[in-house]
């Protein structure tokens, strides 16, 4: 799991997700890092993500999920080491922190990306081991479409 400063849920979010998948990209870092610091062309290649949009240090994403829910979220950027690393808070359906952490590996780059996470969506919350089945899918989808984006 991926260092961050935990969060802690306020009365009536769900107890904290911590989400964390690593991906490997057959892209050297450079490359890698310029397609993800270009949040408003995720949507082009992110199947699940219907919209993603940036100005300055925030974006806003909706994320569609295999289980037919959409989640609207706007993250702001906390900190960033470009072509390594960001931090970020997130809000709207969900609150916490997440990160990205790049870094060559072998013929390729290695992406980290955690999140710690409540939600105030009672299902969610509720459904706890589906809504980790829906964002491994969606993360699957984003690696996927992140290999095909970086081969261009």
């Amino acid at each position: 799991m991926t260092a961050h400063e935990h969060i802690l849920s306020r009365p009536g979010e769900s107890t904290v997700f911590h989400l964390d998948s690593t991906w490997w990209i057959p892209a050297a870092e450079d490359r890698v890092w310029e397609v993800l610091a270009e949040i408003s062309s995720w949507s082009q290649w992110w199947h699940g993500m219907t919209r993603s949009l940036r100005r300055d240090g925030t974006a806003w994403l909706e994320v569609r999920s295999p289980l037919g829910y959409r989640l609207n979220l706007v993250l702001t950027l906390l900190s960033e080491t470009p072509r390594h690393s960001a931090r970020f808070t997130v809000d709207g359906d969900l609150r916490g922190v997440g990160s990205v952490l790049t870094a060559a590996h072998g013929s390729g780059t290695r992406v980290d990306i955690m999140w710690c996470v409540v939600t105030r969506r009672r299902l969610i919350g509720r459904f706890r081991l589906l809504a980790r089945w829906a964002h491994a899918v969606v993360m699957a989808a984003g690696r996927r479409g992140l290999r095909r984006a970086t081969e261009s």
